[in-house]
């Protein structure tokens, strides 16, 4: 049986939930330093909403902070009009507990 992977689906008008890491670091004032893991991203990203995809990105970072910074460096590099980028999950204590109940959360 061949693999599938992402070229295997239909993505026109699903919403797409992708896990990324966007644990990038900032500087004192919450700017984004280094983006490696963000640009790192973008094919797979840029593919999907090419293909119709409207897309949910979920991530975590470490020091608790929210992700706008993220989102900001995202707008370089991607059509955000058709994206959502959920708050840090870490702020939730279900995300380091690999929580069934979170799963089913953003699963909805």
């Amino acid at each position: 049986m061949k693999m599938k992977t992402i070229k295997n689906f239909n993505f026109k008008n699903k919403r797409v939930f992708v896990r990324c890491d966007f644990n990038v670091p900032l500087d004192s004032k919450g700017n984004v330093i280094d983006d490696f893991r963000i640009q790192q991203t973008i094919p797979t990203l840029k593919y999907l909403q090419d293909k119709g995809a409207r897309l949910i990105l979920a991530s975590h970072r470490s020091d608790n902070k929210n992700l706008a910074s993220t989102w900001l460096r995202l707008k370089k590099y991607l059509d955000l009009k058709k994206a959502e980028l959920l708050d840090n999950l870490r702020l939730n204590k279900g995300e380091e507990e690999n929580d069934d109940n979170l799963a089913r959360q953003l699963a909805s």
